[in-house]
């Protein structure tokens, strides 16, 4: 009878268990999803990035040349994506930077090649004293590199000989930063002379705190010169250098000579680099944490740097895309090369100096150490017409 019951006992105990297994089941959720291995990164989506994903699963292509993160800015239209298995890809990008920026560049570089295994971007950094002929010789052979870093003067040249390609969206060139030029100076110093620098910094300013410090510390007061000044000379009131000199008209050149004339006249100012100045011109993008700063009248925003393509390389085109508008290079790049042209108001519509402008540049340095044995006049005069010839002749005057 016991045992009986003891059984019956037992039936209905297993029972119930089962029951409460079978009902645990259907209600309860499933163990949490073991954490992908070592092998397998998933990246972080970004809120704003997650409410975009579709319902359905979308398929991850792994061999995609373009970042887990960044896919994209779309501003240099639809860049296709790599679909090769088991290929590697090489990029090749030559560059004058040197110091923090080149640092900076060879951190982006690594992380870009982490985000896109197979990818590899191989940099070469060159002096700028050595760097156009340097980019000359590659030309000549057809080895120049897949991006190069570019300046204004030498651009309409590469444009005209087809060493570079077009950019969707921005013509043959894209800025790295847009600057522009102040007046760096010494601050301690003039701080314990009892000296304000007033900004924007003015002609009349400058001579005056100059001779002020040359004469309680003997120190001199460095010359802003150049063919940069100079285009800021005739853009300041209204003109284009390079329409003047096409036209012979020497009005803005003269300008720029007298005030150069103006300076030099005095012991106290100086054109030499050396840095023994109390004061320096230079592009924003310079100043250090304690420089004085104080804008100049003349000067108006301008591109630090352009990168330009040589190639119609995808991979390329990526690189250049994830390195000037992805958040990841923005955050190890920062300002290094200016305001970002996702935080500033920049138009890609903006004048080239013509075909033949590095060899005007070279001869205004002749006309400035000419200064003294000419007048303001002469030396302006002379130069316009040497440099419509030096147009006329590279095929920039027509």
């Amino acid at each position: 009878m016991i045992s009986r019951i003891w059984k019956s006992l037992r039936i209905y105990f297993c029972t119930v268990f089962l029951c409460i297994g079978l009902f645990s089941c259907a209600t309860l959720p499933e163990e949490p999803i073991s954490p992908p291995s070592s092998e397998e990164v998933i990246p972080e989506i970004e809120p704003e990035i997650a409410e975009e994903i579709p319902p359905e699963p979308v398929a991850v292509v792994k061999e995609n040349v373009s970042s887990p993160v960044f896919s994209g800015s779309g501003l240099l239209g639809n860049i296709p994506y790599r679909n090769e298995k088991d290929t590697e890809a090489v990029v090749t990008i030559s560059m004058w930077e040197s110091g923090e920026r080149r640092v900076l560049i060879e951190e982006a570089i690594e992380v870009f090649e982490s985000l896109n295994p197979g990818v590899t971007v191989k940099a070469e950094f060159i002096d700028y004293s050595g760097y156009w002929g340097n980019i000359a010789s590659d030309a000549a052979i057809g080895k120049l590199s897949d991006i190069i870093e570019m300046d204004r003067i030498h651009l309409s040249t590469f444009i005209a000989r087809s060493l570079v390609v077009p950019i969707p969206s921005f013509g043959f060139s894209i800025p790295m930063g847009i600057v522009s030029d102040v007046m760096l100076y010494d601050k301690v110093l003039l701080d314990k002379l009892g000296i304000t620098v007033k900004s924007p910094v003015t002609i009349d300013e400058i001579e005056r705190i100059g001779e002020e410090v040359y004469i309680k510390k003997g120190i001199k007061t460095s010359a802003s010169i150049g063919i940069d000044f100079l285009e800021a000379v005739a853009g300041y009131h209204g003109s284009d250098i390079y329409s003047e000199i096409k036209a012979l008209d020497s009005s803005s050149t003269r300008r720029y000579f007298s005030i150069l004339d103006r300076l030099e006249s005095h012991p106290y100012f100086t054109t030499s680099l050396s840095g023994e100045a109390w004061n320096s011109f230079s592009p924003s993008n310079e100043i250090k944490e304690g420089d004085g700063t104080a804008l100049i009248p003349y000067s108006s925003p301008y591109p630090y740097a352009y990168l330009s393509l040589t190639t119609e390389n995808n991979e390329a085109l990526v690189f250049l895309d994830w390195l000037l508008f992805s958040e990841e290079a923005g955050r190890i790049i920062g300002r290094a090369f200016g305001t970002p042209l996702s935080d500033s108001a920049y138009s890609s519509d903006v004048s080239i100096p013509p075909i033949g402008t590095p060899e005007i540049a070279r001869k205004l340095t002749e006309y400035e150490a000419k200064l003294g044995k000419l007048s303001a006049e002469e030396a302006a005069d002379e130069f316009v017409a040497e440099a419509n010839r030096i147009l006329l002749r590279a095929g920039g005057g027509e």
